[in-house]
């Protein structure tokens, strides 16, 4: 039963994401980044990471503080490419989601989707 429960707050989390998403694109903050730059890191990320983490006890939203024992990864260098204002920052993939972490403070200021790339399309 706690799947179910764990399932059904991704999926809420999520929804509040895409919810907030143009929100916060909208309100000019450092971390605010358009939809096709979050595609295109998130399928960066999600290649670069097969096997992201599951079983955390920490919320993955923004202005959540990552604690200290969970390791956090540098950014891509195409992501920073992408998008300048990330620079420096680091990343945590979890289950579905993909956090973007100031590395410094380790708060998350940005979540999205993992996105695969589509192997199938032809």
């Amino acid at each position: 039963q706690g799947g179910i429960l764990m399932k059904q707050f991704f999926f809420c989390a999520v929804a509040l994401q895409f919810a907030t998403a143009s929100a916060i694109a909208q309100s000019g903050g450092n971390a605010a980044l358009s939809m096709d730059q979050q595609s295109k890191i998130s399928e960066m990320i999600t290649n670069q990471t097969p096997q992201p983490l599951t079983n955390i006890n920490f919320a993955v939203a923004q202005d959540v503080v990552i604690p200290s024992n969970v390791s956090l990864q540098p950014l891509p260098a195409e992501a920073e490419q992408l998008a300048p204002q990330l620079k420096g920052d680091s990343y945590l993939a979890v289950e579905e989601l993909v956090a973007i972490v100031d590395t410094n403070s380790r708060k998350i200021i940005s979540v999205m989707q993992r996105m695969r790339r589509q192997e199938n399309a032809k």
